[in-house]
This record gives structure tokens, sequence and C-alpha cells, in this order.
């Protein structure tokens, strides 16, 4: 089964890019249950989240480009969109109802909140693997791994150095190729690790739904476009 990979458009169609970066805010971005605090994990049914206002320059679209902190990693969706996403199988992917504010008035939106990659799907032959600086600019050591395991346990060790290491010494491990089993069942989920920091990637079937429903603000690409 081929699989594509999630992005927000950049052209025409959405105005200004990104159409949000400012957002209304009824607690303390560090309160102990702010989204922000999330890191890769289940929100809960206390977790404050912003509510994201759309800039005057931009076009309101079923999937929205954000830059606020706590939202900028994850999809802001339109009821549009969350209803055929919702359907689909899918593994670690919450959905937590949100509204957009706009010039006229508030409107119903979903929040994609990923909370688990499972690595099991990579295939872990065809992948391939690097050790970067913290930007992502510069390779420093490919690296292959014969199991998906052993590849989780190089992960997560690389990910607790992390705080061991300033920000100029740590080098991350990134997926710098992506490439999934051909028998996995799932049509929506996300890796994180991979370049760009968190992917989102859907099946054949699902891409296919998605553009004949005409939704707009989102592009559909090959798994290691960028």
């Amino acid at each position: 089964m081929n699989f594509y990979r999630i992005f927000h458009s950049t052209g025409k169609d959405v105005g200004y890019y990104p159409q949000v970066y400012d957002a209304e805010l009824n607690f303390h971005i560090e309160d102990k249950n702010s989204c922000v605090r999330l890191s890769f994990s289940k929100a809960r049914e206390i977790t404050l989240w912003p509510i994201p206002k759309l800039s005057y320059r931009a076009k309101k679209t079923d999937l929205i480009s954000i830059s606020f902190i706590g939202l900028s990693d994850k999809l802001f969706i339109s009821s549009k969109l969350h209803g055929i996403l919702q359907k689909k199988e899918s593994k670690g992917i919450q959905y937590i109802k949100s509204e957009l504010i706009t010039k006229k008035n508030n409107e119903e939106y979903w929040i994609v909140n990923p909370f688990l990659s499972d690595y099991s799907f990579l295939n872990i032959n065809e992948c391939e693997f690097v050790y970067t600086d913290r930007m992502l600019k510069t390779e420093f050591q490919n690296v292959k791994f014969e199991s998906v395991e052993s590849f989780i346990n190089a992960y997560y060790e690389n990910l607790n150095e992390s705080a061991k290491l300033g920000f100029d010494e740590f080098r991350p491990l990134i997926v710098k190729k992506v490439a999934f089993k051909d028998n996995s069942p799932l049509d929506f989920f996300s890796i994180a690790g991979v370049i760009g920091g968190i992917g989102y990637y859907v099946s054949q079937k699902l891409k296919e739904e998605i553009e004949n429903s005409g939704c707009t603000g989102i592009i559909l690409k090959e798994i290691n476009d960028q």
C-alpha cells in the first residue's frame, strides 16, 4: 500500500502563510495543564488549549497552518476534514474539539494531537537514519539498524541524552528516509523523529477521499518529499 505525507499549503489558496500566528489564551501558557507540556503524549480533559485566530490576511481552509506555541506541531482541521479522518483506521491520534476565531464568528475546528509513534510499521531495511545538529542542517553520521527494536532503543537513548548535553552538543537521531511495510492496516497515523519533526501520513485510499472531497489548504506528497 502506498502512503502519503500531509503538508500545509503555502500558496494563494491560503491567502497568507501561516494562517494563524495569534491565539486567545484564557490561561498562562506555562500552566501545569497547558498543552505545551504534552510532548507527544495524550491530552486529558483538563488540558488547556489556545483558541487560534485566523489572520486577517489569510483564507479559511480545511487544514489551517499555525505558528502559535502548543499548536505548531499539531494539525488543525475543519469539521469537514475531521469527519473524513475520524472514520478511518488510525493509531496514536487524538481529536480535540476546538474553535477558529474569524472576523465574523467562531467556527468549529478540531486539533489533531499525536501521542504515539508506532515504529513497527517501518520497513527498517529501506529506511535511512542520520545524526544531525539541532537545526537539522548538518549531517554527522549515517547509521543502519538491523531491527525496529534496535532503532527504538537508540532513538530513546538519544532523546535522553538531550537533557544532559547542551544545545550545541546534542545530535538528534533522525529518520532521513521513511519506508513503511506494505501490510500496514492503518489509514492515518503519525511518526515522530522524521525530517520536519512529526510526519502525518495517510493511505492511498484516504488520500483519494480527501482529494475527491475538495478539502482545501492540504497538500499530500510522496512520503519523502519536502
